[in-house]
């Protein structure tokens, strides 16, 4: 595994978390002509770059989930499917923080959300073209993307 899979996987494991908040502005995507994967890629790079402001005391683990969410909004808007994965990654998040869940638990949370996407995406109807977030997390957890059949 290499450094930047391993520093996302920490984060994903750390930062994963109920509700989704709201932040005035945000929701619609970043005019850019960026490629599903660029965007994948990019929301790698800013978990990683919020993982280091965890660790450096900058930020707490459901700030950065929060700012991730941001972020996420920011460059490529809402879809249901990120918002829904997004709701179970915050909650997660907060619940560990509140020592409500190992991180064994929260882990293997995430991963079953993930997994009820890849049951749900061939039958879903109106699917959305870029479930980036979505997608960061199946790469932090080594599953396959959602339209990768």
């Amino acid at each position: 595994m290499n450094k930047t899979t391993l520093l996302a996987a920490l984060v994903a494991a750390t930062l994963s978390a109920c509700t989704v908040v709201q932040l005035p502005g945000l929701g619609q995507p970043a005019a850019s002509a960026s490629s599903p994967q660029a965007d994948v890629d990019a929301i790698l790079n800013e978990a990683n770059r919020l993982a280091l402001k965890v660790r450096d005391g900058e930020l707490d683990k459901v700030e950065a989930a929060d700012a991730l969410n941001a972020f996420r909004l920011k460059r490529v808007g809402r879809n249901p499917v990120d918002d829904d994965t997004f709701a179970t990654y915050r909650a997660v998040t907060v619940a560990r923080e509140s020592g409500k869940l190992s991180a064994q638990a929260a882990q293997a949370r995430m991963r079953a959300k993930l997994a009820e996407w890849q049951r749900g995406w061939q039958s879903m109807p109106n699917r959305p073209r870029n479930p980036a977030f979505t997608n960061y997390l199946m790469r932090v957890f080594g599953l396959p993307p959602l339209g990768a059949s």
